[in-house]
């Protein structure tokens, strides 16, 4: 992951993982296939932010496994917002905490801090099966 090293050594806080015009490039590779090998990379402590894909909360969870610090939502959050305004975000909130605990749970996760990449990454690629 050259190209995650050198943006941290210019000193940039974080890195953002996305997709953006993944459309037109059929053959990159999706965010979540390549954020273990960039938290490998890069080490433990270096800000990761992902996003491209996230639909329901058992991606949030698979993003925060594979080394992300945060996960962004963008489609869900504009589709929730114009279905149904504020119901329809407080819905989707809703939904999402209900399968981020369900998918944490099918993992033994008690809490997010024990996530660790052994629940679904192996041998450097997630497991999104």
């Amino acid at each position: 992951m050259p190209d995650a090293l050198q943006v941290q050594e210019c000193g940039a806080d974080a890195i953002y993982i996305s997709t953006h015009g993944g459309r037109q490039l059929d053959s990159a590779p999706a965010s979540i296939a390549v954020l273990p090998l960039i938290r490998q990379a890069l080490g433990p402590d270096y800000p990761l932010l992902i996003d491209s894909g996230v639909r329901n909360g058992e991606d949030i969870v698979k993003a925060l496994v594979c080394g992300a610090n945060m996960v962004m939502l963008g489609r869900p959050v504009l589709y929730a917002l114009a279905a149904d305004g504020a119901r329809g975000l407080d819905a989707l909130f809703s939904g999402l905490a209900y399968d981020v605990s369900a998918a944490m749970a099918q993992l033994g996760a008690r809490n997010i801090s024990d996530l660790t990449p052994a629940m679904i990454v192996k041998n450097n690629h997630a497991l999104l099966d």
